[in-house]
């Protein structure tokens, strides 16, 4: 008798710490997966679509490669499931009526077989080390999937591949982990991975990809004003007429900064065959590298252009959606935009944004005018003499006090651009508290 009732105090103790359907809620610590807030992220890389489904247990280690874009990962989503075969514990009850010790058995035998965590690493290869590890409870999942988040200190990362790897330890095809994903290659920076021994040896599924989301961030501001500018002047184009000055404008435009505090270091600019597609979109990505919260940012082109977008070197085009994706990414809440080109008004309505000053040559519908006499675009050569300091004399409705601010330069140069001899006239967009100072005098 004794035997028996020590049996039966063991069964129930197994069964309160395994959460069973006679005890309802777990026991165990659910903190590993609960939702929580990380201020300042936001939704970096995401592949949400899918329905298939793809079991981990044993061997079977599965990944999901991606590329970041933002400098620092703060915590990811998945799409998780389970499958938990829940008949052998009917059939456990029906049996401890008659044998107890039968049950105890089982009961050890089922829950050796149930895996208890998935284990989630982000890797920079799939046989590299752990860059971080957390895991999600068994009990913490939903049979029928749903978005678990995984929790663990930030990670630095650059804009190359990285991976989700998620596996476990025990279970079998009946009760395990599931990671729901969908076909026709849905998220085009990564691809899914499957291994069968181990993480051994990875078999790359090009055509499908998991449901996964990384939340990110730029590095925190540190406390240092920096200046960091891209300079763009196309004059002379691959199969299309030359835009004339554009180029003196990018250089003409950079002397200005450097004679008025910024950094020669700080300053990438691109000229003629130099600013292809790929180009400028590599030195405006590595502006958001550089930057912080604390700085300030600003982009120039010069060259042609049509509406919602630049025209590149090899005729290729650069639209107002890709430039707002790229400084979407940026921490700066200080970004300066001028863009010289016909029919440049356009881009406002996208770029617009909280932190950003846009000026455009003109409005959406007008052309943009270069001048011999000048050797520059009108609106470019008065914007330049504004920083140079004829924006801050107070006959120019400046206030003299050695610094030029982004709206000082623009509505010096607006005004003198509108009078000049053909119908232009220049726009403003200021998303900033204030005045944003650009240009310190000597």
């Amino acid at each position: 008798m004794k035997a028996k009732l020590f049996v039966v105090a063991i069964v129930a103790l197994l069964l309160f710490l395994n959460n069973a359907t006679f005890f309802g809620e777990s026991f165990r610590d659910k903190t590993q997966s609960k939702k929580f807030l990380t201020a300042g992220d936001t939704i970096d890389q995401q592949q949400t679509d899918g329905n298939e489904k793809q079991k981990i247990y044993g061997n079977i280690f599965v990944a999901q490669s991606f590329k970041p874009a933002e400098e620092e990962i703060t915590r990811i989503q998945l799409k998780v499931g389970k499958a938990e075969d829940r008949k052998n514990i009917l059939q456990l009850e029906r049996i401890f009526q008659k044998n107890p010790l039968v049950i105890l058995l089982k009961y050890i035998e089922f829950f050796t077989r149930k895996p208890e965590y998935l284990i989630v690493a982000i890797k920079n290869s799939l046989s590299g080390e752990n860059l971080a590890l957390s895991n999600i409870s068994f009990n913490d999942v939903e049979k029928s999937g749903g978005w678990v988040e995984v929790k663990f200190e930030n990670i630095s990362v650059s804009n190359e591949t990285y991976y989700i790897v998620c596996y476990t330890e025990g279970g079998n095809e009946n009760n395990c982990f599931i990671w729901l994903y969908s076909n026709e290659n849905p998220y085009g920076n990564g691809s899914s991975f499957i291994s069968n021994n181990g993480g051994s040896t990875w078999n790359e599924e090009a055509e499908r990809d998991f449901c996964f989301i990384t939340y990110g961030k730029d590095r925190e501001g540190d406390g240092i004003t920096n200046y960091w500018a891209v300079i763009v002047g196309i004059e002379e184009y691959k199969n299309i007429s030359s835009s004339k000055y554009s180029s003196n404008d990018a250089v003409d435009f950079k002397e200005t900064l450097i004679a008025n505090g910024w950094k020669e270091g700080h300053i990438h600019m691109l000229i003629n065959e130099l600013a292809t597609k790929t180009d400028i979109i590599n030195e405006l990505l590595w502006m958001d590298k550089m930057e912080d919260e604390d700085d300030v940012v600003l982009f120039m082109f010069s060259g042609w252009g049509e509406r919602d977008a630049i025209i590149t070197y090899e005729n290729d085009t650069i639209s107002d959606e890709e430039i707002n994706e790229i400084v979407n990414k940026m921490g700066s809440l200080k970004i300066v935009v001028i863009i010289d080109c016909w029919y440049s008004g356009s881009f406002i309505d996208t770029l617009s944004s909280y932190g950003r000053i846009i000026m455009t040559s003109c409005r959406e519908y007008e052309k943009s005018w270069r001048y011999d006499l000048l050797r520059n675009s009108v609106f470019i050569y008065y914007l330049s003499k504004g920083l140079n300091g004829d924006a801050d004399e107070i006959a120019n409705g400046g206030n003299d006090d050695n610094v030029v601010t982004a709206e000082e330069a623009f509505y010096y140069s607006s005004y003198l651009t509108s009078i000049f001899e053909k119908p232009q006239h220049p726009q403003i967009y200021d998303g900033y508290d204030g005045e944003l100072p650009i240009s310190f005098l000597k």
